[in-house]
C-alpha cells in the first residue's frame, strides 16, 4: 500500500479517536470553509518548524458579534505537506475551555503542498438553542506525529462575544429611528435605553415610535403637517410618500385630528407590523386619549367653524372642548354654530354688515355670497334685522342641515 494514503489513514484514526473523546459532538456543521487565499510574505513557514501550523488571522480580534448569525472566522494555515500533520477547531462556550463546555470541533488535514494560505471558515450560529448568548473560546491546535504519538505543535484561541440576536435587532431598530425621524445617528445612552428596553418587552414597537415623534427634540423642529407626514413614511414605510397618500392623511390634519391620529394609522398598519417583526419586536398601538382623534368627523365640522368663523387653527383644547359637547348631545350644532358666531372672539372683531354676511355664507352655506343676496341682507339689517334672527335663518337652512349630515350629526 502506499506510504502517503497508509498516514492518511492513520490520520483519520486518530482523527477519529480525538472526535470521540469529545463529550459534545456537533450533528451538523457548524465551520464550513468558504475561502481560501493566499498570504503574502509570510514568515510563518520558516517559524512552523517543519510542521502544518495554523493560527488566528492577526486581523481578527475580540469580537462582539449576534448569533443567529453566520460569522466569518480567519485562519492563517501554514502547510509542509506532511500527511500526518492535522489540526482542529474547537468551539468552547465560556473561558475555562473543560471538554464538557466544548460545542463544536471540527479536524482537518493540511494541504498536501508547502504553502501558506488564509483559510475562511463560515461559522453558523443560527441555532439559537445551542449558541446562546455569552463568550465562546475558539481554540485552534495543530498536530503532528511524533515517536511517542501525536503531539501538538502549536494553539491559538480567540474570544468572542455572542449577543443575543434580538437585542442586536432592537439596537438596529432604535438607531433607524434616530436616523429617520431625528436626522442624526443615536446618542450611546439613548441607544442603550431605548434598544434594551425594548429587547425586555417593557416597550413596544408603536411605543417608542411615538416617544421619537412627541419628543421635544422633534416637536421643536417645527414640521407642517406634509413633514411630519412624510417623517411617517420614511421611518414606518421606508420610503417617501407619494402626492396622493400625503393628501389623505393631510386630509386628516386639515379636519381637526391630531398628529396621533395620524401616527395610529401608521403603527396599526400592517407595513409597521411587517417591519416590528424583522425586528423581532411587538408592533403595539398608539392610544388615542383626545375626544377628537375618537371623533374625527365631529372634529372636522369644528374645525371648520374654527376657519370660516374664526379664522384661525384651533390648537386642540379647543376642538376637543366642542367635539365633547357634540358627542354627549349636551348641544346642537346648530347651537355650537351660534357659540362662535357671538363669542367675544368674533364679536370683537367688529365686523360690518356685508362682511358678517359673508362669513355665514361661507359657515352656513358653504359658498360664496352672491352679490344680490349679501345686499338683501344687508338691506334687511339695516331695516332692523338682528344678527341673531338673521344667523338662525342660515342655521335652519336646507344647505346647513345638509352640511350637519355630511359630518355624522
Amino acid at each position: 500500500m502506499n506510504k502517503r494514503i497508509i498516514w492518511k489513514i492513520l490520520f483519520l484514526v486518530a482523527a477519529l479517536s480525538l472526535a470521540l473523546g469529545m463529550t459534545v459532538l456537533a450533528e451538523e456543521e457548524d465551520l464550513t470553509l468558504v475561502s481560501v487565499s493566499d498570504v503574502e510574505d509570510d514568515g510563518g513557514l520558516v517559524m512552523a518548524g517543519g510542521h502544518g501550523r495554523v493560527f488566528i488571522d492577526p486581523a481578527m480580534s475580540l469580537l462582539s458579534m449576534s448569533n443567529n448569525s453566520k460569522i466569518n472566522l480567519s485562519f492563517v494555515v501554514n502547510s509542509y505537506a506532511d500527511p500526518t500533520d492535522y489540526y482542529e477547531i474547537v468551539i468552547y462556550r465560556g473561558t475555562v475551555l473543560s471538554p464538557s463546555d466544548a460545542v463544536y470541533r471540527k479536524v482537518s488535514s493540511f494541504s498536501e503542498n508547502v504553502e501558506s494560505k488564509k483559510y475562511v471558515y463560515e461559522w453558523n450560529t443560527t441555532n439559537v438553542g445551542k449558541y446562546p448568548p455569552g463568550i465562546y473560546t475558539i481554540v485552534v491546535t495543530s498536530y503532528y506525529l511524533s515517536d511517542q504519538g501525536n503531539a501538538v505543535n502549536d494553539t491559538d484561541s480567540l474570544e468572542i462575544n455572542l449577543e443575543d440576536y434580538r437585542l442586536v435587532l432592537d439596537r438596529a431598530f432604535v438607531e433607524r429611528l434616530y436616523n429617520k425621524v431625528f436626522m442624526r445617528s443615536a446618542d450611546p445612552d439613548g441607544l442603550t435605553y431605548w434598544s434594551e428596553r425594548l429587547y425586555k418587552g417593557l416597550v413596544s414597537g408603536g411605543e417608542v415610535i411615538a416617544h421619537f415623534v412627541t419628543s421635544p427634540e422633534f416637536v421643536n423642529k417645527h414640521t407642517s403637517n406634509r413633514e411630519y407626514v412624510q417623517t411617517l413614511y420614511r421611518a414606518v414605510q421606508d420610503r417617501e410618500g407619494v402626492e396622493q397618500e400625503l393628501a389623505y392623511w393631510l386630509d386628516f390634519l386639515e379636519g381637526g385630528v391630531s398628529r396621533n391620529f395620524v401616527l395610529k394609522g401608521f403603527v396599526d398598519s400592517p407595513e409597521y407590523g411587517r417591519q416590528c417583526a424583522s425586528y423581532s419586536i411587538t408592533q403595539g398601538t398608539v392610544t388615542l386619549t383626545e375626544v377628537r382623534d375618537r371623533n374625527p368627523k365631529i372634529a372636522g365640522f369644528v374645525n371648520r367653524l374654527y376657519r370660516l368663523i374664526q379664522n384661525r387653527e384651533d390648537d386642540g383644547s379647543g376642538i376637543n372642548y366642542w367635539v365633547d359637547i357634540l358627542v354627549k348631545k349636551r348641544q346642537t350644532p346648530q347651537t355650537v354654530a351660534h357659540g362662535f358666531v357671538f363669542s367675544p372672539e368674533f364679536v370683537n372683531k367688529n365686523y360690518g354688515d356685508e362682511d358678517f354676511t359673508r362669513i355665514m355664507y361661507r359657515a352656513m352655506l358653504n359658498r360664496e355670497g352672491e352679490d344680490a343676496g349679501v345686499q338683501y341682507y344687508m338691506n334687511q339689517m339695516a331695516n332692523g334685522l338682528t344678527r341673531e334672527r338673521m344667523f338662525w335663518g342660515f342655521a335652519n337652512s336646507p344647505e346647513f342641515k345638509g352640511i350637519i349630515a355630511s359630518y355624522g350629526l
